[in-house]
């Protein structure tokens, strides 16, 4: 017979070589690119959040939960978005529901709901961040991990407002039968009422923290809960990597205009103020790369023929190519009616381009030295703060270094490690002290 081995004793670790244990987040977003029908999609805070995570990565294991993209859209997300957090071993799980508007909003957050929930029977998180307010039927469960609501929070009214609601009214993809949208919608409105989660206010009272994305934010709660201890005011950040590797270019386009296709965002005033530059300067080009709704872009290919301008519409620029877009542009444009604090404005201040935004815009552009800020809806002064840039070289070049300089305090590792600093880990650290003493 021959001899069994003699097994070998399990060798312990020492404590101090063990891997210590990662936390645990779960990020929640109502937005996810190529949500909606037609043309593929990205709206900013989709963006924000793919950035946002990859940086929150370094200080643990994410779980990121988004309404479905349009069917006809899941490959294109998977390849520009859905690979590179896969390689970071960011598990993104999808609700019950694409993206919603209007009514039927509210079906939509019920959905989202239960798939909470389901997450969260499921698995044990330290910790959950919405990006931006609701869903928030999860504020009132006594159970639940500390919850953060960071957001871009402000007032949208301006003129041209209920014409882009209608057109994205047809953008929606459908979740179910008229009949179970309105089942579904009655059903949170009653939990939303009983719960007291109907306003911003009464979600900043359910919540544990709450990030204020920009200063005008940050102030307008700050006067609606004066006694409130957890508003913080932290900026957004970009993703200074991705800018610095795109390859240096020349430049094709001498303006450029990134951004949802919608009357919010002031194009046809961009349009009427290019009509007057290409009458002082004819090869000047103009680029407008973005989607929206078919009525909208429909729309833009209208204005673009009457107003006889040296313009072309690139339509939907794949989300990593736009950093090569911004490379090939010299002067970069955002005239919106109503926006708070838009990211893609920082985007190309660290692409070293001068903005021209207006007054309606909350941005980091500072007038006469970052770029030029003109009133909204003014085609006259958006024309002559574009013609001024476009013939004067040297200027363009010192406000586009003055630009890049604002935004590299913007990198969002360093953004994260300052949230991280002063609001997650206090948070979680809080939550454990608690149960230990309990």
């Amino acid at each position: 017979m021959g001899s069994r081995p003699i097994p070998l004793r399990r060798r312990h670790k020492p404590q101090r070589d063990r891997m210590k244990k990662r936390q645990r987040y779960l990020i929640i977003s109502k937005h996810v690119g190529g949500a909606f029908q037609g043309d593929f999609y990205y709206p900013g805070e989709w963006v924000r959040t793919v950035d946002f995570v990859r940086a929150l990565t370094r200080y643990g294991d994410i779980t990121l939960m988004t309404p479905r993209p349009a069917p006809q859209h899941r490959e294109r997300l998977w390849n520009e978005t859905g690979r590179a957090l896969h390689a970071l071993r960011v598990r993104h799980c999808f609700a019950p529901t694409y993206f919603q508007l209007g009514p039927q909003g509210r079906s939509f957050r019920l959905r989202f709901f239960f798939k909470e929930l389901q997450l969260l029977a499921r698995n044990r998180y330290d910790l959950l961040i919405y990006m931006q307010f609701g869903p928030s039927l999860l504020h009132c469960l006594p159970w639940r991990p500390p919850l953060v609501s960071c957001s871009n929070y402000g007032t949208v009214c301006y003129e041209g407002q209920d014409r882009d609601t209608r057109a994205k009214s047809t953008w929606s993809q459908q979740n179910a039968s008229a009949a179970r949208l309105a089942i579904e919608t009655k059903m949170f409105a009653w939990l939303w009422r009983r719960w007291g989660l109907q306003t911003v206010p009464q979600m900043c009272r359910h919540s544990d923290a709450v990030i204020l994305w920009h200063p005008g934010a940050y102030h307008q709660l700050r006067q609606a809960l004066p006694d409130a201890h957890n508003l913080h005011y932290i900026p957004k950040g970009i993703d200074l990597s991705a800018c610095a590797a795109a390859p240096a270019a020349s430049p094709l386009y001498d303006v450029l205009f990134m951004g949802a296709i919608m009357e919010r965002k002031g194009i046809r005033f961009l349009l009427e103020a290019f009509r007057t530059v290409n009458r002082e300067m004819p090869p000047a080009r103009l680029a407008i790369a973005g989607s929206g709704p078919k009525d909208m872009v429909d729309d833009l290919h209208r204005l673009i023929e009457e107003n006889h301008v040296n313009a072309v519409y690139l339509g939907s620029v794949p989300l990593p190519e736009r950093w090569q877009l911004f490379a090939q542009s010299a002067i970069f444009c955002l005239p919106s009616l109503c926006d708070t604090y838009p990211l893609v404005n920082l985007e190309a201040m660290a692409s070293g381009l001068p903005v021209i935004t207006t007054d309606a815009v909350e941005t980091r552009v500072q007038d006469g030295i970052s770029g030029y800020i003109v009133p909204a809806r003014d085609a006259d002064a958006l024309a002559a703060a574009l013609l001024r840039l476009l013939r004067d070289e040297e200027l363009r070049k010192r406000m586009g270094r003055q630009a890049r300089s604002a935004a590299l305090a913007y990198d969002w590792n360093r953004i994260v490690d300052r949230m991280m600093q002063e609001v997650l880990l206090p948070l979680m650290r809080g939550r454990n002290s608690g149960r230990a003493g309990g």
